[in-house]
């Protein structure tokens, strides 16, 4: 995790490294100012679409849709929109609560955060406050 030499910024630019493999060394340079804007990266840790049993579409299975996809469709929606009703209540961001991971990402949020890229379904980011 960083201790690998990093890219080059221009030629006069020395490359920097981690002092260690883990989360303290990585918020070493933080508070010294040596970082001037910091991207999460964060990846799904609530049900993505097709994990078996925990995903958004085995979960729709138990509302006897044809297929899963039909939770998106308009026309299905249209005679039929408690499933995706159903769907959209799960995903309440009401429904998640944020892990000790989350708490730097909201401090940054504050004054250094550049952005949280995720492609969580529920909205557990924005929860925290982070701008997402």
């Amino acid at each position: 995790m960083g201790a690998e030499l990093s890219t080059r910024v221009d030629a006069d630019t020395p490359p920097e490294t981690l002092s260690q493999r883990d989360f303290p060394a990585v918020a070493e340079p933080i508070p010294i100012g040596k970082c001037q804007k910091i991207v999460f990266l964060c990846a799904a840790g609530i049900p993505d679409f097709s994990k078996a049993g925990t995903g958004l579409y085995p979960n729709l299975q138990t509302i006897n849709l044809s297929h899963p996809e039909a939770a998106f469709d308009m026309g299905f929606f249209r005679t039929n929109p408690q499933p995706f009703y159903t769907l959209a209540k799960s995903l309440h961001p009401n429904q998640f609560t944020p892990i000790v991971v989350h708490a730097p990402i909201f401090l940054m949020a504050k004054n250094l955060l550049h952005r949280c890229l995720h492609h969580n379904l529920g909205t557990v980011e924005s929860a925290t406050g982070v701008p997402v």
